[in-house]
């Protein structure tokens, strides 16, 4: 009795490996989001942002095909989290190492940094040329007079 018994807990556990729900625990509740965590954490929101919003919006449909108890497709949505996580973590630790930063956007009212040029040793780029002013007054817009 006791030999059947063992077998039988033993197939048992062997059929829960494979089950659905665990497999939906195992990849999309911790895996996933431990990747989406360290993608995070590197900063792939700013330096990755396609890879992070698309590992993103994978596991937010994992686990909202979890929660309509279809695991195959929460499964498949939480490996590709998964993947995109870890896409994302890996393209913002090599822009990091590479010394770029996240694009800055412009302040309003402040002046955008002036172009360095690379060729020249990190000096900033010559200012074009002003175009002189015309004295004859013969400019290709002509203004009207102020009044």
């Amino acid at each position: 009795m006791f030999r059947t018994g063992g077998v039988l807990v033993l197939l048992l556990a062997s059929g829960l490996a494979a089950c659905g729900p665990v497999q939906y625990g195992v990849h999309v509740t911790s895996r996933a989001n431990a990747a989406m965590t360290a993608a995070k954490s590197a900063g792939a929101d700013k330096l990755a942002p396609y890879e992070y919003f698309q590992a993103t919006e994978y596991l937010h449909k994992a686990k909202e095909e979890g929660a309509f108890s279809q695991y195959q497709n929460a499964l498949y949505y939480g490996k590709r989290a998964e993947e995109m996580a870890n896409r994302a973590t890996q393209i913002a630790q090599d822009r990091t190492a590479k010394g770029e930063g996240p694009p800055v956007p412009p302040v309003l009212g402040e002046k955008p940094p002036a172009p360095v040029d690379k060729d020249k040793g990190g000096k900033p780029a010559p200012k074009p040329p002003a175009k002189p002013a015309d004295p004859a007054g013969t400019d290709e817009n002509p203004r009207p007079p102020t009044p």
